[in-house]
């Protein structure tokens, strides 16, 4: 991809790929083990291969799930993005932290990705 501009936004793009929503985006990075901050353009060849592999798994585990957020795995970010009541500092023993990439909330785990 030689896109200059963050990954996070650049998977959110519905003109370059559709269907691809906020926590889909932010729970794909997390298995992909990269940092929404990333820029396009800077992932190699294995890195873009992982996140085809995790956006691929992350929509066809919903999809099985019938989208039932309680049929998701325990282990997915999914559960512990949310602010709040609903959220978590943590996942494990790693801080989740909250910010703005490419206009949207997103929460990601520095420690998993780089």
């Amino acid at each position: 991809m030689r896109r200059k501009a963050p990954i996070k936004a650049l998977l959110m793009d519905q003109s370059i790929l559709s269907g691809i929503g906020n926590w889909v985006a932010d729970e794909a990075l997390y298995h992909g083990r990269i940092s929404p901050h990333r820029l396009g353009s800077s992932l190699s060849e294995a890195e873009f291969t992982r996140l085809r592999k995790a956006i691929h798994l992350v929509l066809s585990t919903a999809v099985d799930a019938g989208a039932d957020e309680k049929k998701y795995p325990p282990g997915w970010l999914f559960h512990h993005r949310w602010g709040g009541s609903r959220g978590a500092e943590k996942i494990g023993k790693r801080q989740i932290v909250r910010d703005q990439v490419g206009g949207r909330t997103t929460a990601w785990v520095p420690g998993v990705q780089h």
